[in-house]
């Protein structure tokens, strides 16, 4: 018998919570394959599909990366009759239904992704309320991904089965590849360059015949997370109060930041600066910067090495946290910047003005789009509109300080580390 098959039938029908156990850990697959599972090549000499052949997949690359307990690993993924939510308890059935049990199981988590940073707390905690560390852009063996980008998941921000896109979005059941004309089109899809709710959906679908990762996640629950970041960092957080166009210019952005720093007081609020440029400053963001990295984020998670990487195309984690602590979920940070920090013009009269003109910035819960190469300043369309329209994403900066030390005493109270 194979060893897939082994790490099947071992895995129990639910997962006990044991306060004693290690943290969990999740990631995506190194590999890729379309919408019927059993042709992964993982699988494809079984006669395993659907879900499970997804879930000897995440167990096939977890075994080869030598992960503890293989064989506890499933896929994030739903169908029409089973929840990605339940799953990562082992149970079947569906969110409406609790699941099968008498509430709604909750207390699954936390996770660090393979490389030992943190990807979330506990998963209620990672769809409701947008409490998302990082990008799940790292393998089984904690190596980068490659493209594509994104995943299978047919699951929304509530956990389960997602039908956006067509009724019977899951490629029927996961055992076909058919053109979307046909039953099973259209799953969504999940970002691996993004937190917030997109790391589950990102407003995607794809065919069947499409190529995509899958994300494997550990069932149960561990320890709570403690102890991954590092205090008395320079820092950097987005802007937890919302933002017009008429930033008064750079110097006005400038002041919102030293406002909010000093507000959270944080370390030398009055060497905070805006990720900003526009076309009559003519300077490149990271230009505006005396002193380099690295950057910390106000959980004590790394965000950017250095001025290099904000103009590079990705950072590190999305820049997601305000100088409160607190974890946001899609946003867009205006920043008026190309993807290597020159000014791009969409700058609204460089930061003077309320009009319905264009302003360019980047999404808070992203570390890159990937749309036209890997671009992270700049993706973003918002409008300089004293009002947004409705459904439009909120408006942020993010302030980085530049103050001539690295690390520094803190003296005040800060968020809890993940």
């Amino acid at each position: 018998m194979k060893a897939v098959h082994w790490l099947l039938l071992a895995l129990p029908a639910s997962v006990a919570i044991d306060a004693d156990a290690a943290v969990l850990q999740a990631f995506a697959t190194s590999t890729t394959g379309g919408g019927d599972l059993h042709s992964w090549a993982e699988v494809a000499d079984t006669e395993l599909t659907g879900l499970a052949a997804a879930d000897a997949v995440c167990q096939v690359r977890a075994m080869a990366a030598g992960l503890g307990d293989p064989g506890a690993y499933v896929a994030w993924l739903s169908d029409r009759d089973d929840d990605a939510y339940c799953r990562v308890f082992g149970l079947h059935g569906k969110v409406a239904n609790h699941c099968g049990l008498p509430e709604l199981p909750t207390g699954a988590g936390p996770w660090l992704r393979t490389d030992g940073v943190p990807f979330a707390a506990t998963i209620e905690t990672a769809l409701a309320d947008n409490v998302v560390y990082s990008t799940l852009n790292v393998d089984e063996s904690g190596a980068a991904l490659l493209a594509p980008f994104e995943s299978f998941t047919a699951t929304g921000l509530d956990g389960g089965f997602i039908t956006k896109f067509d009724n019977n979005a899951d490629c029927e059941r996961w055992t076909t590849t058919q053109p979307p004309v046909l039953l099973g089109s259209a799953p969504a899809l999940g970002s691996n360059l993004a937190s917030g709710g997109d790391w589950t959906f990102d407003e995607h679908g794809a065919s069947c015949n499409s190529v995509h990762h899958l994300v494997c996640m550990q069932q149960g629950s561990g320890t709570a997370l403690g102890g991954h970041g590092r205090r008395g960092q320079r820092e950097a957080f987005v802007s937890g109060a919302d933002v017009t166009g008429n930033l008064g210019g750079i110097a006005g952005a400038d002041a919102v930041c030293q406002a909010s720093a000093a507000a959270a007081n944080l370390y030398r609020p009055a060497s905070f600066k805006a990720l900003l440029t526009s076309a009559d400053a003519a300077v490149n963001v990271a230009d505006r910067f005396e002193f380099d990295g690295p950057w910390y984020r106000r959980d004590g998670l790394l965000f950017a090495h250095g001025k290099a990487e904000l103009t590079g195309g990705a950072v590190t984690l999305p820049l997601n946290v305000t100088e409160d602590g607190l974890y946001t979920g899609i946003a867009v940070a205006l920043t008026g910047a190309k993807k290597d920090g020159a000014p791009s013009g969409l700058d609204c009269s460089s930061w003077t003005a309320t009009d319905t003109s264009p302003a360019g910035g980047a999404l808070a819960n992203s570390i890159a789009f990937f749309g036209n190469g890997l671009n992270w300043l700049g993706p973003a369309d918002s409008t300089c509109a004293d009002v947004l329209p409705a459904g439009d994403w909120p408006r942020k900066l993010f302030c980085l300080s530049d103050a001539d030390v690295v690390f520094h005493d803190e003296f005040s109270a800060v968020p809890g580390t993940p």
